[in-house]
């Protein structure tokens, strides 16, 4: 649970950091939202990491996992796709 807080606090930082800043204009449309798909990420990384450690019998970790890829590769796919 402190883990998903302090992502989330960093969540929002990155957010207001990224997109109220002076110089927002200049970055790209998938730069403004890097921090959405970081966000989302880290966040099924770490309850698939959590998964592991508590309940390694049930392999649900490899769900949490599956998904925090996905949202990898679609970043990676808007990103190259954007140039």
């Amino acid at each position: 649970m402190a883990i998903d807080g302090v992502l989330l606090v960093m969540f929002i930082y990155a957010m207001f950091w990224v997109n109220v800043e002076k110089d927002a204009g200049l970055y790209s449309g998938i730069v403004t939202i890097s921090p959405m798909f970081a966000f989302f990420f880290l966040l099924g990384l770490n309850r698939g990491i959590e998964e592991w450690l508590l309940h390694r019998k049930d392999k649900a970790y490899y769900h949490e996992w599956l998904g925090s890829l996905l949202f990898l590769s679609i970043f990676l796919i808007i990103l190259f796709g954007e140039r």
